[in-house]
């Protein structure tokens, strides 16, 4: 059994949301599914470029898959880490760590 993680954001949300992906696979034991959702921008929907980061993403040892979002039951939306802003000069990486920690069991469901 995995943990899943869904995130609306781009590219670069997914590779600063790597280090909080690894940390819960530590955590829990297993590896995760990253769910891909469109909504952040109409006009560039994020689902097609699944294509263009799947394979590294498959290359960590803590990631099992990555599909399109279809109104799964997730673990971790990662889309809700903007929710407070992005304070100049805070990493994205970070706000995604402060996110994870500060959000505990508050972030479950569907989204």
């Amino acid at each position: 059994m995995s943990s899943s993680f869904c995130s609306y954001g781009d590219l670069g949300d997914i590779l600063y949301l790597c280090p909080s992906m690894k940390l819960v696979a530590g955590n829990d034991g297993h590896p995760v599914t990253l769910y891909a959702k469109n909504g952040l921008r109409e006009h560039d929907p994020f689902t097609a470029k699944i294509p263009l980061i799947e394979s590294l993403l498959l290359e960590q040892d803590y990631v099992e898959a990555v599909l399109p979002f279809e109104e799964q039951v997730i673990n971790h939306d990662a889309s809700l880490f903007r929710d407070r802003g992005h304070p100049f000069g805070v990493t994205l990486a970070s706000l995604q760590a402060q996110w994870l920690v500060r959000r505990p069991g508050d972030h479950r469901g569907r989204r």
